[in-house]
């Protein structure tokens, strides 16, 4: 009802993509103390497997995936990276979920910018309707 059931593969790989680029750039960043989170979820877990990587993130880069398919990319990631970045990374300050270190909100905007456009890439892939070749060559 939500969304286009020819699209779950596309959606899917776009949400892999989207836990894969936020856990890899969380790790760089932290690594280099650029910003931290001072709140822990789970006493067992690490601190990179956060609630953000695997569910927020991933949905709202699919969800805005399917608004608006003829939108221009760039458009609509300027858009996306906009209220994430200044909306939602600003909200998770002022609730003490992120410590920013004093990381400017606008380095945020492009790497929101840059999880939206490479996800929406895979996303675009052509070759999703083509068969898997189930002959065997011996």
């Amino acid at each position: 009802m939500l969304r286009d059931k020819k699209n779950t593969g596309r959606l899917l790989l776009a949400g892999f993509i989207t836990i894969i680029l936020s856990l890899l750039i969380d790790l760089i960043a932290m690594s280099y103390g650029l910003w931290s989170y001072p709140m822990k979820f789970l006493p067992i877990s690490p601190v990179l497997f956060l609630p953000y990587h695997l569910s927020l993130a991933p949905v709202a880069v699919m969800f805005v995936l399917q608004v608006g398919p003829k939108v221009n990319l760039f458009f609509k990631g300027v858009i996306f990276a906009g209220i994430a970045a200044f909306g939602g990374m600003n909200l998770f300050d002022a609730i003490g979920f992120y410590n920013p270190r004093g990381w400017p909100t606008f380095y945020d905007f492009f790497i929101f910018l840059f999880i939206y456009i490479v996800a929406s890439l895979f996303y675009k892939i052509d070759n999703y309707g083509e068969k898997i070749s189930q002959t065997r060559k011996s």
